[in-house]
Formats: C-alpha cells, structure tokens, sequence
C-alpha cells in the first residue's frame, strides 16, 4: 500500500468516526448553544448556520466505548498511526468520553469539540497540539459567561 493510500484510508476512518459520531441526527439551528472550538468559547446567535447536535450523553459514552473497544481491530489503520506518533488521538478520544461524565450540555459541548478535534484530518492535528487542545479544554471553566469578561470566551 503507498503512503498515499494508507493517508486516504486514515482519512476515511477519521470520517467514519465523525459521521457516527452525529449518527443520523439532522442540523438544527444553534441558537444559545454554547461551543467549544479553536481553543474558545462560543456563543452561538440565530445567525449561524444550523450545526448537527452532539449526541447525549448516554449515545455519546455508548459510541465512544465502540470507537475505544474497536480501535485496534476496526480503526487499526489509524491506531497504528497513531501509536507511532504518541497516541495524542486515542487520548482525545478518551478524553472526550470522560467529559461526557458531565451531564449537562456543558460536557455534551466539550466532547463535541474533542471529537471534532480528533477527527479534524490526520494532516492537520500534530499530536502536541491535539494535547495542547485536550489539556486546554479542561482549563476553561464551566458555565456561561458575560459580555466584558476577560479569559478564555472570544466575545
């Protein structure tokens, strides 16, 4: 298999992840969600575009537990990637079920966005920086936050 191959087919995991991820859920208007994304908090107004919703919680841990369990035998093109670059994907992954212990939005929201990271494109994440998003993730604090305030919201 040519190294080309082998990145299409880790492309192709990576999308297969994700899509299952949504499951069959249908785009629905984001308005007064709160989202994680590049590092940030969002707010999201009735002028965004409709995004997919992540799962709840129940479906979120259920998926992530079958990703985890299968990720040597079903995702073994991109386990094996992976591992040779330190593992940074499996941890977002696990990561990402542990925010899920969460049972508000608020950690519906963050495994959304580990999911999201995780699974953005094998090119574009360097296992440090997929760490750095993980590690920083966890930094931000729970809950909304007010027009004027400094810290982690781009408001």
């Amino acid at each position: 298999m040519t190294p080309e191959q082998e990145r299409l087919d880790r492309v192709a995991c990576l999308a297969a992840i994700r899509a299952g991820w949504y499951g069959d859920a249908q785009p629905v208007s984001p308005h007064g969600r709160r989202m994680y994304a590049a590092g940030a908090v969002h707010h999201l107004s009735e002028q965004t575009e409709a995004l997919l919703p992540p799962p709840s919680h129940e479906a979120g841990r259920t998926y992530l537990r079958g990703v985890l369990r299968d990720w040597r035998t079903v995702h073994a093109v991109l386990a094996d990637y992976d591992a040779s670059r330190g593992g940074a994907m499996r941890r977002a992954l696990v990561a990402a079920g542990r925010a899920l212990a969460d049972e508000t939005d608020d950690g519906r929201e963050r495994a959304d966005a580990l999911v999201r990271e995780a699974t953005i494109s094998v090119r574009a994440r360097k296992p440090e920086v997929l760490d750095a998003i993980v590690a920083h993730l966890g930094t931000i604090p729970v809950g909304p936050f007010r027009l004027g305030w400094g810290g982690p919201s781009r408001i």
